[in-house]
């Protein structure tokens, strides 16, 4: 016996999920090269395509004892795409070593599939955890210093924004936050910019903006904005961790610099799945947040092993895109229209405002599947907010709850959820966003509703999200369940009809 050794020698992971990445065509039909298990898995999320529109909720693991209009915050993994994962997850426990070293080229093969999906060139997109992790690569491997500045947005999530006041602490790089006019319009959106780069005496060195805002679910012009910032010079970076499986997204056409998102939002992946788009040109500025085994070895490999974790979110990245293709089908136009018709529903009940103006001609373009109604009656300080608040020991609180509990309800004795209270405290010291947190638990823990609640310009809110296994019922009860909380009462039943009338209409029609 002796011993063989390749000759040439064999290439390490890194050095070869490089090399898949430069040459695509090697991996062309990479489906029907991984493990049989997975293939096999991967064919059943096709199967999905049967179930009717309005069994869709059977598709996911969601507890029916809530009503759940929530997607927006972390996505929901379709069932046949957790089966997906559950096998990579399977094959890794069977064989560590071996997954650990040879899962290089279906990384390489998941990564392409992701590009192809917005339109990108596979060497150009990377994995990462999740957009806040993509936004910190950028930022922080720029050398951003005094002599430069970073522009932001007023919507901006506020983990960029965090990241961005840290780098100002730390590095001395200057900021300035851009206000988006509200109400608005895509006009108005655009000409905010132009005023901005036509006035202001410093021109940024970077601009960082949403495609979607988080907080308030506002479609921006992005394809404009990038094109105003090419025209003066100025790098962009799109947050557009909502964007992707929500609206188009094709970025040989839009060319930003930088454009990180989520797959685990709008795409079905498993949670911590998302990626980062740089532009050729700017590879060799990129570092990624942990330096590993990939480094000097090229822009994929840099960020393949961040060390020791559990890939198998990422290698089911491509079992979302197909559920999303084979599954969502028409849903997806349903589900924006159910958008737009159900805030201008819920304004219409709760007395709300829309954040989109001209909302019949500008909703279709700054609307996706996210919409955000707001609640001037729960403004601090109204009178109307200081009709219906009502300031209770957190022993009486837990006592009313009656709806089901959630799952991490035993971890959160009131000795670590409250501090001391202040003598005589009344609803002097509560902001929107207390008022927005308390709306939404109230909503969950009354009336087994789970919908986000947050706050802008001083005024809470609702965001809504619409996704294929929401029914247009699931809205009404949370008109009346917000209107009786608000001290509206009931909701007119003319318009209740209407709106389900209305919808059944839409959904006849697609």
């Amino acid at each position: 016996m002796v011993l063989d050794i390749p000759l040439p020698t064999r290439l390490g992971p890194f050095d070869r999920l490089q090399r898949a990445v430069e040459r695509p065509g090697d991996l062309a039909e990479g489906a029907t090269l991984l493990p049989p298990r997975v293939q096999a898995a991967m064919a059943a999320v096709a199967d999905d395509a049967r179930v009717p529109l309005e069994r869709h909720r059977d598709l996911y693991s969601l507890r029916r004892d809530v009503t759940f209009l929530n997607h927006g915050s972390y996505g929901c993994v379709p069932k046949s795409v957790q089966a997906v994962r559950r096998v990579w997850m399977d094959l890794s426990e069977e064989e560590p070593i071996d997954f650990g070293a040879e899962i290089d080229t279906a990384v390489a093969w998941a990564e392409r599939e992701v590009a192809q999906f917005v339109n990108a060139d596979p060497r150009d997109v990377v994995f990462c955890a999740n957009a806040s992790t993509g936004t910190n690569i950028v930022l922080k491997s720029l050398n951003l210093g005094p002599a430069d500045t970073i522009l932001r947005i007023s919507l901006a999530y506020p983990a960029v924004t965090s990241t961005i006041a840290h780098l100002v602490a730390t590095t001395g790089v200057k900021s300035f936050e851009l206000s988006i006019p509200l109400p608005t319009t895509k006009a108005a959106i655009v000409r905010r910019f132009e005023e901005y780069f036509r006035t202001s005496c410093a021109t940024p060195t970077i601009a960082v903006f949403d495609h979607i805002t988080s907080a308030t679910g506002l479609v921006l012009p992005v394809a404009e904005l990038v094109a105003i910032c090419r025209t003066h010079g100025v790098l962009s970076l799109i947050d557009g961790a909502h964007a992707v499986g929500q609206v188009p997204v094709d970025l040989r056409a839009m060319d930003p610099d930088f454009y990180v998102s989520n797959c685990h939002k709008w795409l079905f992946a498993p949670r911590g799945c998302a990626f980062l788009y740089t532009k050729r040109q700017w590879h060799p500025r990129i570092f990624h947040v942990v330096t590993s085994y990939g480094l000097g070895k090229g822009y994929q490999a840099e960020g393949f092993w961040p060390g020791t974790f559990d890939p198998s979110c990422l290698l089911s990245a491509p079992a979302g895109i197909a559920f999303f293709r084979h599954v969502l089908g028409g849903s997806v136009a349903r589900n924006h229209l159910l958008a737009v018709r159900t805030a201008k529903f819920l304004a219409a009940a709760l007395e709300g405002t829309l954040l989109v103006d001209q909302w019949d001609a500008e909703a279709p373009h700054l609307i996706g599947t996210l919409a955000t109604v707001l609640l001037p009656r729960l403004t601090p300080g109204s009178a109307t907010a200081d009709a219906v608040i009502r300031r209770v020991d957190p022993a009486a609180y837990a006592a009313g709850r009656t709806a089901p509990a959630m799952v991490f309800d035993t971890l959160h004795p009131a000795s670590i959820d409250y501090p001391p209270a202040t003598a005589g405290a009344g609803n002097a010291d509560l902001t929107a966003a207390d008022i927005a947190v308390a709306l939404h638990d109230m909503l969950r823990t009354r009336y087994a509703i789970e919908c986000w609640c947050n706050s802008v310009d001083g005024v809470p809110l609702l965001r809504i999200s619409v996704q294929s296994y929401n029914q247009a019922h699931e809205y009404v009860a949370l008109a009346r369940a917000v209107a009786e909380i608000t001290g509206i009462g009931g909701v007119d039943r003319g318009l209740i009809k209407e709106y389900l009338a209305d919808s059944e209409r839409l959904a006849a029609k697609l």
